[in-house]
């Protein structure tokens, strides 16, 4: 309850506080509603990364160090629930290159997250990543990139069967092509994307006593995703466009069959309408809705569609404050007995508020909705937090914050509450 009450309060200093002048430059854009904020903010700031320049090359290091105390509990698993504090560090390089038609941009990442393995998953995560557009006349443009990365899944994610369980290792590895040409007030786009996931064994948590049941087993999660896409845009102004979007897809589990002997493998369609408006100094919108469907080759799994409505808008409240708010749908895969897939919806709010020219307040709010096709199963997820960014310089900067999650699950065993709050030194050159 103190907690509650601590968010509430600092978010309404987020929006409320009255803030001090800025310095006198002229605001950069408005980011789309699904690019981040913060750039925007240290632009307008003078606190915009310079990098580094060798030659054509264009370096961007970051570097942050942190300590968290999280406190986690589950609603029905009593010997999963823990406290304790972590400590984190990551690193950040993106380097750019820029020649005549084409660019370059290379990014790789890693971070360690130590702390009680109950609820952190101890261990790195890692990324890296290379992309290439290349300029074809006046008129098209050609892109590709390729990556491969190992995060941890979100818990909000539909996991494996099995009571609540450390977050799950997922390595992705994916290419992408693409092709976009303009001509006039038209743009027409085709895109191939490949992407292949592994997912690593977790332990259970609460139950390590009882060897059989101590573990997850993931590998029937294991699979790749091969997806055609297409889009035709109309586009009269710089931020305005109507345009229809969709694509085709084939999902292929590299088992036949999962634990529970059902076959995973399938086929996704969909198809949006959208538009897109803004002023680049004011606001930024997209709303886009279509049929979102995906098959399974499995008899006994019925096939899923849903409309999907999807949207974001970013939005100058005031001069020195900026709202971000996103909406998404998605079909989810999960390994669950009976269940085809899940569909997802999920909402997001970010405030910044630049009560000074070096000081940024933060406020943040996330809910998503996870129903499962089969059982009639609903989960429901919330998270919020405010906090604080200082900056002590063009390059160093302090972040505080504190985020409380709740995770409701008709499948009682995943239902879990948490609190963290995180103080974090980071250096970005």
């Amino acid at each position: 309850m103190v907690t509650a009450v601590v968010l509430l309060v600092l978010a309404l200093v987020t929006v409320a506080l009255p803030a001090a002048p800025a310095a006198a430059q002229q605001s950069p854009p408005l980011p789309a509603p699904t690019e981040p904020l913060e750039p925007r903010q240290a632009a307008r700031s003078g606190y915009a990364p310079q990098g580094i320049r060798l030659g054509l090359v264009h370096l961007y290091p970051d570097a942050g160090v942190g300590r968290s105390f999280r406190d986690e509990t589950f609603a029905h698993i009593a010997g999963a629930n823990a406290h304790g504090w972590i400590t984190s560090a990551e690193a950040d390089l993106r380097a750019e290159v820029r020649a005549g038609p084409w660019a370059a941009v290379v990014r790789g990442d890693v971070a360690e997250r130590q702390g009680p393995a109950a609820f952190v998953g101890d261990g790195w995560q890692a990324g890296t990543r290379a992309d290439v557009t290349l300029g074809i006349g006046r008129r098209a443009v050609a892109a590709a990139g390729a990556g491969w990365q190992r995060r941890q899944e979100a818990r909000t994610a539909p996991l494996a069967p099995g009571q609540g369980a450390e977050p799950t290792p997922v390595g992705t590895t994916d290419a992408r092509l693409a092709l976009r040409s303009r001509h006039g007030t038209v743009s027409a786009a085709v895109t191939a994307d490949v992407r292949h996931l592994t997912f690593s064994d977790v332990p259970r948590l609460g139950i390590a006593w009882l060897p059989m049941l101590a573990a997850i087993d993931n590998s029937d999660r294991d699979r790749t995703a091969a997806t055609l896409g297409a889009e035709l845009a109309w586009q009269p102004g710089e931020l305005s466009s109507l345009y229809l979007r969709g694509s085709v897809g084939r999902i292929d589990y590299a088992r036949a069959e999962d634990d529970f002997l059902y076959r995973r493998d399938g086929d996704t369609a969909q198809l949006v309408a959208g538009i897109a408006l803004g002023r680049p100094e004011r606001w930024r919108l997209f709303v886009e809705a279509g049929p979102l469907r995906r098959s399974s080759s499995d008899p006994r799994l019925p096939p899923v569609s849903t409309l999907a409505v999807n949207g974001g808008l970013t939005l100058a409240v005031t001069p020195l404050v900026t709202s971000q708010l996103v909406v998404g749908t998605a079909i989810a895969e999960t390994t669950r007995p009976g269940v085809t897939a899940v569909i997802a919806r999920r909402v997001a709010l970010e405030v910044e508020h630049e009560a000074l020219r070096s000081l940024v307040l933060l406020s943040t709010a996330e809910a998503t909705w996870n129903h499962y096709i089969g059982p009639d199963r609903h989960d429901a997820s919330l998270a919020f937090g405010s906090g604080v960014r200082w900056r002590l310089g063009p390059v160093l900067r302090l972040e505080m914050m504190v985020r409380q999650e709740q995770y409701e699950s008709d499948f009682a065993a995943d239902s879990y509450t948490a609190t963290e709050g995180t103080l974090r030194l980071a250096a970005r050159f």
